[in-house]
């Protein structure tokens, strides 16, 4: 689903709930780099 969001970003503006649910997959990317960054300890 995240790409095809990505990819319908790019042609056409998305809707209100797409652009959350972009924003949540964005947030949860976040969330789990600092969970790597923390467990490798930088």
């Amino acid at each position: 689903m995240l790409n095809s969001l990505l990819a319908k970003q790019k042609e056409v503006p998305l809707t209100n709930e797409e652009e959350q649910e972009l924003t949540e997959y964005e947030e949860l990317d976040d969330y789990l780099s600092l969970i790597n960054r923390l467990i490798r300890g930088y």
